[in-house]
């Protein structure tokens, strides 16, 4: 019996011992308030989307996890990893499959430590804008099946810690400009169903750490420099539908390359 009276207490220590660690650890990982600036930079954003914002006051988009508005959608995400200690900051803005219309926010500048950009299939309209060169932190831009148009402009090439820059199924024209060199973090690229113009350009071979290449119905033109497809981390190549001089298939392929869809006209 006292054996039992010992056994029976010294589990009693060890479960409030645990809950004790566990309420630490919910107080220490507790999400922060939203930055007040960035806050109001998010209704002004959902405006400029084409969203509506929800009637009721004081949602934190960061404890939510999502951009308060009442559109529907198969993805709504906000995430808020940067803290400086008394505010969070949002890191990651994700909507997918929405019927919103507008256009793309140039207040997305004020998001200071954004890291990703995931505005899919939900009908923006309108250019690329320039002043997103600012962003510093963006890793990560995807910007598929919109109806987004004009030149793809020449500062993007400023943003050179992107690893993911998808562009695909827009009204895209013009070049791919020259700066978009210095995008060598790149391990995602995607252009296809666009009407660029021009050949597809040699810097691509100086992406070393691609490993996903889609340029099909694009636009643009070959010949293709060989180098690209040699390319050692590159697993998926994408590139039918592309006129210009016939070229010979290269001898040389990536061995580890697991999806080749190459037809040129």
């Amino acid at each position: 019996m006292f054996m039992f009276m010992i056994m029976n207490y010294e589990s009693l220590i060890i479960l409030i011992s645990l809950v004790g660690f566990l309420c630490f650890r919910q107080l220490t990982f507790a999400q922060l308030q939203l930055h007040p600036d960035e806050a109001h930079v998010l209704d002004r954003i959902a405006t400029t989307l084409g969203a509506t914002l929800m009637n009721s006051t004081g949602d934190d988009p960061c404890q939510l996890g999502k951009l308060p508005v009442t559109d529907t959608s198969i993805e709504n995400i906000i995430t808020c990893n940067y803290s400086d200690g008394n505010f969070s900051h949002v890191t990651v803005l994700k909507l997918k499959t929405m019927n919103l219309q507008g256009s793309l926010p140039q207040e997305l500048v004020n998001l200071t430590f954004l890291e990703e950009i995931d505005l899919v299939r939900i009908y923006l309209s309108g250019k690329l804008p320039k002043e997103w060169a600012s962003m510093r932190h963006l890793k990560r831009m995807s910007l598929e099946a919109n109806q987004l148009s004009g030149t793809v402009p020449k500062e993007l090439g400023y943003l050179v810690n992107l690893t993911d820059l998808i562009l695909s199924s827009n009204q895209f024209v013009g070049s791919l400009p020259i700066t978009l060199q210095y995008l060598t973090k790149l391990t995602d690229f995607r252009i296809s169903d666009n009407s660029f113009n021009g050949t597809v350009p040699e810097f691509i071979r100086n992406w070393t750490k691609l490993g996903r290449l889609e340029m099909y119905s694009s636009g643009l033109e070959g010949p293709i420099n060989p180098a690209i497809f040699a390319l050692g981390n590159l697993t998926d190549l994408r590139i039918t539908d592309m006129s210009g001089p016939k070229f010979d298939f290269p001898k040389r392929i990536n061995e580890n390359m697991k999806y080749l869809y190459a037809w040129c006209f």
